[in-house]
């Protein structure tokens, strides 16, 4: 399974055999939290089959998480806990049941030590597919701002200024704009 995975696809026999000595497969029923928002970080993960989804904790509604997208089969996730350790920042849920290739933050580092020649290429890649996904959140963040100046510039005009909180909208009118405060 771990040549299918585009990280690994290109090493030798022997770092293979080293990494699936490190690797277990773990099978989950559906609505399991494989990675929980906060938690501590030390897990790369592959899903092999089934579908999982991302999402981060709503500070409105608390029963109503966001959707932040999806893992397709063979993609690799959890990565930055490679890097940098720290705490998930988001949720990874399962939808189905799904299998997936689990490897240690510790023995993984291990093992991009004892392998010296397969490291480089196997960070670049890491690096690779994290400014990816940051650049691809870079973009959404951009969109969704453009599309709220637009609508506070509507609202800004006609004098009427909706704010919600907590699902009740109310509309104030006579707010004085201050951009910067």
């Amino acid at each position: 399974m771990l040549p299918d995975i585009d990280l690994f696809r290109n090493l030798g026999d022997h770092p293979l055999e080293a990494l699936a000595a490190i690797t277990q497969q773990h099978d989950y029923n559906a609505d399991h939290y494989v990675i929980s928002e906060g938690a501590p970080a030390g897990n790369i993960y592959s899903l092999v089959e089934g579908s999982l989804m991302i999402t981060k904790e709503n500070p409105v509604r608390e029963k109503e998480p966001i959707y932040l997208g999806s893992i397709k089969p063979r993609e690799l996730f959890g990565e930055s806990s490679v890097l940098e350790g720290g705490i998930r920042t988001a949720n990874v849920v399962t939808c189905s049941e799904s299998t997936l290739l689990v490897m240690r933050r510790g023995d993984f580092l291990a093992f991009l030590r004892d392998y010296p020649a397969t490291s480089r290429p196997i960070l670049s890649f890491l690096v690779n597919q994290l400014v990816g996904k940051l650049s691809a959140t870079n973009h959404e963040l951009a969109l969704t701002r453009n599309r709220l100046y637009r609508l506070h510039t509507v609202n800004l005009r006609s004098g009427k200024i909706p704010i919600t909180w907590h699902g009740v909208t109310r509309h104030f009118q006579n707010i004085e704009y201050r951009p910067g405060i």
